[in-house]
Parts: C-alpha cells; sequence; structure tokens
C-alpha cells in the first residue's frame, strides 16, 4: 500500500515513515504544505495519505482534504495533536476516513490505516454502479463476459472455476478473490462455491439446483441463503 505522509515537522514525519515501513506499507514521500503535497498526489497515486492539520503555508491540512475529496478519490487520516473544538468542527466539514491523534503508538497507527481503508472499501462499492461485465482471461485473450450470465464459481485451489451460460472459465485466484471483484447479486453457498443469487432454480436441505446441476449448500451459509431468498410455505 502506497502512503503519502503529509507532515511539516520532519522529526515525526521521519518517525511515522519508520513506524510505517515496519508495518511493510510504502511511503511514497513527505509533503510539508500543500503544493508539496498535491504535487506528490498527481506524479504517484497513493493509496491512502496521513495528514497533519497545521502545516506550513497559509493552506492548512483541512484544505488539502477538501481538494482530495473534490479531484481525487483517495481515503484520507488526520494525524494531529489538534483537538480543539474549533479545528474539530473545521475538519468535520470534510471527508476523511479516521483522526489519529498524537502521539500515537505503531499499533494505534495501523488500526487506523487498517480500519480507514476497510471503510472506504465498503462506502466505495456501496455506492458504486454496479458492474455490467467483467473480462475473463481466456487463452491469450480477455474476453468480455456480462455478469450476469455467470452462475456460479467454484474454488479449485489457487484457481476459480467461473461457470458462464456457454462456458467454463478457469481463472488463477482464489474464490474471494473473484467474489470481491463482484457484487450483492452472488452469494457463497459453501467453502468450495459462490452462486449468482437470481440464478437459483430450487434449494434443497443441502443442496441447491442452477441449470440442472446439483450445488452443495454449507450447514454455516444455509440461513444467510434462505434469508436472501422469498420463500412461500
Amino acid at each position: 500500500m502506497k502512503i503519502l505522509l503529509v507532515e511539516d515537522e520532519l522529526i515525526i514525519a521521519e518517525d511515522m515513515k519508520v513506524m510505517l515501513e515496519k508495518l511493510n506499507y510504502h511511503v511514497i514521500g513527505i509533503a510539508v504544505n500543500y503544493d508539496e503535497a498535491i504535487q506528490l498526489i498527481k506524479s504517484n497515486i497513493p493509496d491512502l495519505v496521513l495528514v497533519d492539520i497545521t502545516i506550513e503555508g497559509t493552506k492548512d491540512g483541512i484544505d488539502l482534504v477538501a481538494h482530495i475529496n473534490e479531484y481525487f478519490d483517495i481515503p484520507v487520516i488526520f494525524a494531529t495533536s489538534n483537538t480543539d473544538v474549533s479545528t474539530v468542527e473545521k475538519a468535520k466539514k470534510v471527508i476523511s476516513h479516521g483522526y489519529l491523534l498524537k502521539p500515537f503508538s505503531q499499533d494505534d497507527l495501523y488500526t487506523s490505516i487498517e480500519l480507514a481503508i476497510a471503510n472506504y472499501k465498503k462506502t466505495t462499492r456501496v455506492n458504486q454502479k454496479p458492474k455490467d461485465s467483467i473480462f475473463i482471461k481466456d487463452n491469450d485473450l480477455f474476453v468480455r463476459v456480462n455478469i450476469d450470465e455467470i452462475l456460479w464459481l467454484k474454488s479449485d485451489g489457487n484457481y476459480t472455476d467461473v461457470q458462464a451460460e456457454k462456458k467454463c472459465y478457469v481463472v488463477r485466484g482464489t474464490v474471494k478473490e473473484i467474489l470481491d471483484e463482484l457484487d450483492e447479486r452472488f452469494i457463497r453457498v459453501h467453502k468450495s462455491y459462490v452462486v449468482q443469487l437470481k440464478k437459483i432454480e430450487a434449494v434443497g436441505s443441502a443442496h441447491l439446483i442452477i441449470k440442472g446441476h446439483e450445488i452443495p449448500i454449507g450447514k454455516m451459509h444455509k440461513e444467510s441463503i434462505l434469508s436472501n431468498l422469498k420463500l412461500l410455505r
């Protein structure tokens, strides 16, 4: 993960950089003011920005975050010692994904970053328009496959069978990794299977049927499956 630090106290910035690198994050640079931060973002888009509110220049960290919100799609964490009411109220007017108070430990830093990224991904997925299709590698080509045509995913170790209406594709990657590229139309029904909900034709006590194929239902997934289907008894 690429992280940009915006901090004008260089001793603190270097300490943060050391902590981040120990946590296996990559620090793309340290900016001490608004303009430096914008240039670094443009030249090497980070995955997350850690911003102090009080930085060099006429524009502060809150101004920077407002600019990031408007022109970039990047999660931001305020890392600051400012706790006065007026500063907090001003910070609330921009979108940030965390407020980390100095001094903080390496564990505090790790927790804030991971929670910020997780919440950012959830928010992005909720607001994102569902994809119509994805590209799947088929021999030497990447072919477009309509998501509505995908029936199920089946785990095969480090590979996944993507069963579509007309063809089964073998994709390098786990079921979870493939599922992350899809949306709520798909649900895990077994440790080895993910299915598209609207493709289910029948449900039994231990299996469901799609296009005449029986797919096992894991005990821990049965309640989730039934809660997603409208059942008349």
